[in-house]
């Protein structure tokens, strides 16, 4: 009977030092899982945070492009109307010229001399009139040719600034695409890591609670065993020295 009581309290020391040494292990395999939990929340937050800051990116270079097409469209709308207004100068100049070439001929053929010297002055004040025209349609075909020609170099500029955002926009759209496809590869494997780990963590929560309700049953089993002793434990571990494992007195 003795012996039993001694068996029973060494087997139930025995299995509660090791439930408490399995019970702290698992406690700090937990503590890590939940830690990197977190670290792999963290690192979901910040990829989406990025996947929307290069959408407003994308967004961004589009709205522009399209403000550039339409101001090139616009400059390029200007420069056919002025050059319209060119044609339609010049033929205006030509026209006088003409009429003016063909009445001077008509005059000088005429019998009358006295039509002639009219048909002179009055051809001289014409010819003024003509002039100070061909002046003006001079300055105006100047500062339309000016126009035209920096309406041009707009539109030139214009267009390179259009081709070179369609390369940064297409460089940009692929950029995107590959940083997409990355994402969508680590969020997956995030999601199957996550899931994993937490799996893990409820395998080990299972353990824990179980290895707690164990520890506690074979903590209440000592006690119990210790209050129904006949005799009273002085001292449970083995001396190397003699090889006993305690020493007792009866009550």
């Amino acid at each position: 009977m003795l012996l039993s009581y001694i068996a029973k309290a060494l087997r139930s020391r025995v299995m509660g030092s090791e439930l408490q040494t399995k019970y702290q292990r698992l406690a700090q395999e937990y503590a890590k899982l939940r830690s990197h939990v977190d670290v792999l929340k963290k690192a979901v937050t910040e990829e989406k945070s990025l996947r929307e800051s290069l959408q407003e990116s994308v967004r961004e270079k589009a709205l522009s492009l399209r403000k550039h097409v339409q101001e090139n469209e616009s400059l390029e709308f200007r420069n056919q109307q002025l050059s319209k207004r060119v044609e339609m100068l010049q033929d205006d100049l030509g026209s006088p010229l003409s009429r003016r070439k063909k009445k001077v001929g008509g005059g000088a053929g005429g019998p009358n001399a006295v039509d002639g010297v009219v048909g002179t002055v009055s051809g001289d004040v014409q010819t003024q009139e003509l002039a100070a025209k061909i002046a003006q349609n001079e300055q105006l075909h100047l500062k339309v040719s000016e126009l035209a020609h920096e309406s041009q170099k707009s539109a030139a500029a214009l267009q390179t600034t259009r081709a070179k955002l369609e390369s940064d926009m297409s460089s940009f759209s692929e950029e995107m695409e590959q940083k997409e496809r990355e994402h969508k590869t680590e969020v997956e494997a995030m999601t199957n890591n996550r899931a994993m780990l937490e799996a893990k963590l409820a395998k080990y929560s299972s353990e824990l609670k179980s290895l707690k309700n164990t520890l506690q049953r074979e903590q209440e089993l000592s006690g119990r065993l210790r209050e129904s002793s006949p005799i009273g434990l002085v001292g449970s571990e083995r001396q190397p020295e003699t090889g006993k494992f305690f020493t007792c007195r009866v009550r």
